[in-house]
């Protein structure tokens, strides 16, 4: 019961003088705390519970002593309801005007009711107690995933006080109408919530003069649209999920800044878009609130995204965990490893990457959109120095370089885009982008048995091929390779190490196609180690290597396999092929 006790006891330090209303035992029937008896002094940490009312009028001041606070539910449902107005706010603040700023607990909601607050001042509050974070409008327990209190925010200003001014757990949430929430002078941050709650969030507000003005959103799936409003400092303490079956999207407004620690995932288990920026509107930020952070991934049920006039910084890796965490890139792309799904394609227009390690990652079938443009790729080491390599791109599996549009991709220490065991198994150019390919692990296999691919490569392409990798063509499935340079840009395929069987060298099977073609082409360092040359034909084609260097190979530089009377003649004169030190001679085989 309320334990009332009056201004003729003996008074501590600190106390007010004057008429004064003292509380020191929990309120478990509904009650009133008035303005005219105020100021209400609270002794020790109370509840209100067994389906208690708290109301607190207009006006009322309410003063706590050093370590006391309210708590609403735990034992049994409580509620609070603090009255302000305009005119006669509700105040909360330490009995000891000269106080730290973590003198009283504040305010802990732990059961699922709803409680308001209008236009009340709070201040002083913020003692760490009973596993909760720290600050002082406390929703929920992360420990207790039952405890899902509503508070409604109407005009609350939290002030010299430690931790974060709101925090949210769980399924916690701020009601319907939240709005004006001011945060200033705090030992700590803003708010805290799930990312869901930013929906929610009580705008209109200011966050000033803070150790940190974050409002932090922490892991979350987001199974709803939602835009985050601009001008709010978000920061992304850990992974935020977009997925769900009403296929939400995500909104980050032109201009905006958000703070990144964690990564954003897009269309996991489940449809889910990302929208970032505008054509027309200022840039859009995201960039590490520390040191780095994991990227944005796309994954294979990605519906339609685009990501705007923007700039992703220091992103790609987590510098501060071990091992290093992240998507590995700062804009992954990453299809259905079987082929089921639609590939997902967003549309990156206008959009630089600051990498701690690669700027765009595509794998498994993931591409960008039509109408990409305009991208940057440019290598950050952050603090620790030790980042920055590249690849500004790197591509894996069944997806293509041929939907990255030109851009700038020159700005990392690897300045070279990434092929790992590349499937071609549609029609597909690969652009010369000024720089080379690395093609490594199984290299570059063209073929399929349904869309019989043509691979074709521009004049001056480079492809540096890492140990064992081949570029094999049509050896399981029908596929071709149109590699056609010219005198002044001919095509360069060759090793990755400066040796006679740096790779494994062209792989003609007995699917190719004889559209195949390699005119005005180097093919320097190949040897495949069973068979000992650097172009092995399976198959007669007929004479698809024309005015072509082949150098430096272990073995010989074409190698005929287990076939009938051989009718093309490579070295013949009219088709200006050279041969360069190979060390067992220009043809070799029946």
């Amino acid at each position: 019961m309320l334990v009332a006790i009056a201004a003729i006891l003996v008074l501590r330090c600190g106390d007010p003088t004057g008429p004064q209303t003292t509380h020191m035992a929990s309120v478990i029937k509904d009650e009133t705390w008035t303005r005219a008896a105020s100021p209400h002094i609270v002794r020790g940490r109370l509840f209100v519970s067994y389906g208690a009312t708290l109301t607190i009028e207009a006006g009322a001041t309410v003063l706590f002593d050093s370590a006391a606070g309210l708590t609403f539910g735990s034992v049994e449902s409580g509620t609070v309801r603090a009255l302000g107005t305009p005119e006669a706010p509700v105040t909360l603040r330490s009995l000891d005007s000269a106080s730290t700023p973590d003198h009283w607990f504040g305010f802990s909601f732990r059961s699922n009711t709803a409680s308001e607050l209008h236009y009340v001042d709070m201040s002083g509050c913020g003692i760490y107690y009973d596993s909760l974070p720290t600050g002082c409008l406390i929703l929920g327990s992360p420990f207790h995933a039952d405890e899902n209190p509503t508070l409604l925010i109407d005009h609350v200003t939290v002030h010299d006080a430690r931790g974060g001014a709101v925090v949210v757990s769980n399924d916690a949430h701020f009601a319907a109408g939240s709005t004006t929430l001011t945060v200033f002078n705090m030992h700590g941050y803003a708010a805290q919530m799930r990312a869901r709650e930013a929906a929610r969030f009580p705008l209109g507000g200011a966050f000033t003069a803070n150790d940190s003005n974050e409002v932090r959103l922490t892991q979350d799936t987001l199974r709803d649209s939602v835009t985050w409003s601009p001008g709010v400092p978000w920061t992304v303490m850990n992974q935020v999920l977009i997925e769900g079956p009403k296929a939400p999207v995500l909104t980050i407004s032109a201009g905006d800044t958000i703070l990144m620690k964690g990564s954003i995932v897009v269309g996991y288990h489940a449809p889910g878009g990302l929208r970032i920026g505008t054509e027309s509107g200022p840039i859009a930020m995201l960039r590490a609130a520390d040191t780095s952070w994991g990227g944005i991934e796309f994954l294979w049920n990605t519906i339609t995204s685009s990501i705007t006039n923007a700039v992703l910084d220091n992103c790609g890796r987590v510098e501060n965990a071990w091992p290093p965490y992240g998507t590995g890139a700062c804009i992954s792309v990453i299809g259905d490893y079987y082929g089921v799904l639609p590939d997902p394609a967003p549309v990156l227009r206008h959009v630089t990457m600051n990498a701690l390690g690669v700027g765009l990652g595509l794998g498994s079938g993931g591409r960008l959109g039509a109408g990409s443009a305009d991208l940057t790729v440019i290598g950050v080491s952050g603090p620790s120095h030790s980042f920055g390599f590249g690849p500004p791109i790197s591509i894996t599996g069944r997806s293509s370089p041929s939907s990255i549009p030109p851009g700038n991709y020159t700005g990392t220490i690897l300045d070279q885009i990434s092929l790992t065991s590349i499937e071609v198994v549609r029609d597909d150019t690969f652009p010369n982008f000024g720089l080379p390919y690395v093609a490594t692990f199984a290299g570059i296999s063209v073929g399929d048995s349904t869309n019989h691919p043509t691979l074709t490569l521009l004049p001056g392409t480079i492809i540096t091929f890492g140990s064992g990798s081949h570029l094999l063509v049509g050896r399981d499935a029908p596929g071709a390779v149109r590699a056609i340079g010219t005198v002044a840009q001919p095509i360069t395929l060759k090793g990755q190490a400066d040796r006679p069987d740096a790779w494994s060298g062209i792989t003609i099977g007995t699917h190719a196609d004889s559209s195949t073609m390699f005119e005005y082409t180097i093919v320097d360092q190949a040897t495949d180690p069973w068979f000992i040359g650097a172009f092995q034909f399976y198959k007669d084609i007929g004479a698809v290597i024309r005015h072509s260097t082949i150098s430096n190979t272990a073995g010989c530089a074409i190698i005929i396999i287990s076939q009938p009377a051989w009718s093309t003649d490579f070295t013949d004169p009219a088709l200006g092929n050279t041969f360069t030190q190979n060390a067992g001679g220009p043809v070799c085989g029946p």
